[in-house]
């Protein structure tokens, strides 16, 4: 019996199908791609190759980071969602994915762990944990997370500039979205899985940032996550 490939993923958390973004993107490039695989929920990232989910197993060989983890599946089942792309059109996806990744997603770190009016929400990813261990355990992440956006840069701005940062970002990638059905147009590709895991992250959950108020006016991006979860049967979990 064909073992399946085994996708270690975030659990689901504050209504998303996954509490990391990186996770809804892997999984969703599987579903995309057609791929058979089974998802396992995981909570301790340091069991990962490189210190972080998700991860892959694929026959014993463990692979890191959702951008090498599709680059494997892309090459091993011969797959490409951008092969109909333009090269004009590859050039704005990737340059999407890095501010989604490189920028939007720092903003995001902010508001959930170093933000004092939202970042209590984080206990929920440590629910299985004591509650005597897991204050400590929620101390130190709060303090990792709060250096990390420092020393990436955008923690060095004061709070209101953050917050408009992140909407800024927000209103460019509604503006590239417009009336399209897909993010580049009539068909998906896999920046649209790295889109819906970022904008999931920040509309879904109940923490009203600046970036969730200003995103949730745009009806164009709540029916495109719609339409993503409804083609690739990736509905966020019931509350």
């Amino acid at each position: 019996m064909e073992i399946k490939m085994e996708l270690i993923i975030f659990p689901p958390s504050l209504n998303c199908r996954s509490a990391s973004q990186f996770s809804m993107k892997i999984e969703l490039l599987l579903r995309m791609a057609k791929i058979d695989y089974k998802a396992v929920l995981g909570s301790n990232p340091s069991k990962g190759p490189n210190g972080k989910l998700p991860y892959l197993i694929d026959d014993g060989k463990e692979i890191a980071d959702s951008h090498y983890i599709y680059q494997h599946i892309k090459q091993k089942f011969n797959v490409d969602l951008d092969a109909h792309l333009t090269d004009e059109q590859l050039a704005t996806g990737l340059a999407f994915a890095r501010l989604c990744e490189d920028h939007l997603y720092w903003c995001n770190v902010y508001a959930r762990w170093v933000d004092p009016a939202f970042n209590h929400h984080v206990e929920v990813f440590f629910k299985s944990i004591p509650w005597g261990i897991r204050q400590i355990v929620i101390k130190k992440s709060r303090k990792s997370s709060k250096n990390a956006v420092y020393y990436q840069g955008i923690g060095r701005h004061d709070k209101a500039k953050i917050y408009q940062l992140g909407c800024d970002d927000v209103k460019v990638i509604v503006t590239q979205l417009g009336d399209n059905e897909y993010f580049l147009g009539d068909k998906v590709s896999s920046v649209d899985a790295v889109i819906y895991g970022s904008l999931a992250t920040i509309i879904y959950p109940d923490i009203n940032t600046p970036m969730r108020i200003f995103a949730k006016e745009f009806e164009n991006m709540k029916a495109y996550l719609r339409r993503i979860e409804a083609e690739f049967d990736y509905a966020p979990p019931l509350k």
